[in-house]
């Protein structure tokens, strides 16, 4: 069993690479679909502090049914953490309104294996639905569809007052990623 930092970690992950991977670094690991887990009886039926769905809601069928069904694991108090995609960035804009083109890649906004796509809009709706209180939102900025570059660096040292300036916030932001309390 892997105690790290006071914590004990448990694992869901989809490909079995991964998954064995994981297995050297948490306590408990399940090689599965995420939306096929059983999450009142699945991990013993323990309860966190916190889940995290580090850009994985994107990929699923029925997120909010998912995010509802983990909510009830996490303790009073407790948070989820995710990180998801913005499709309103502007690099997805230019693709499909002025090239015409709904393309499809190997990662990023466009990554062949997304099943929905939000807004910054669609994130907070979708927080609030599952009775989720927005603690901390963090914005990832980007001039393109590209990450690093020296003008990406200098867009995320903006302050964040700027950076939460409509235009910004709705067209820069290519993934936001999200604290949210029970």
């Amino acid at each position: 069993m892997h105690r790290q930092l006071g914590c004990y970690v448990d694992g869901i992950e989809l490909d079995e690479g991964l998954a064995k991977e994981a297995r050297g670094r948490l306590r408990e690991v399940k090689c599965l679909n995420v939306e096929h887990f059983d999450w009142s009886t699945g991990f013993g039926g323990r309860s966190y502090d916190c889940i995290i769905f580090a850009d994985v809601l994107e990929h699923l069928a029925d997120p909010a049914r998912t995010l509802s069904a983990a909510r009830e694991r996490v303790v009073p108090h407790g948070c989820i953490v995710m990180s998801l995609p913005n499709i309103r960035h502007v690099s997805a804009l230019w693709s499909i309104f002025v090239r015409g083109s709904f393309p499809q890649r190997p990662r990023g906004l466009f990554d062949r294996t997304h099943l929905r796509w939000f807004t910054l809009k669609d994130i907070t709706r979708l927080l609030s639905d599952q009775g989720l209180t927005l603690e901390r939102r963090v914005l990832s900025l980007r001039w393109g569809d590209q990450g690093g570059g020296r003008a990406n660096r200098l867009l995320n040292r903006l302050p964040v007052p700027l950076q939460e300036l409509a235009p910004i916030r709705e067209l820069l932001t290519y993934q936001v990623t999200l604290r949210a309390r029970i």
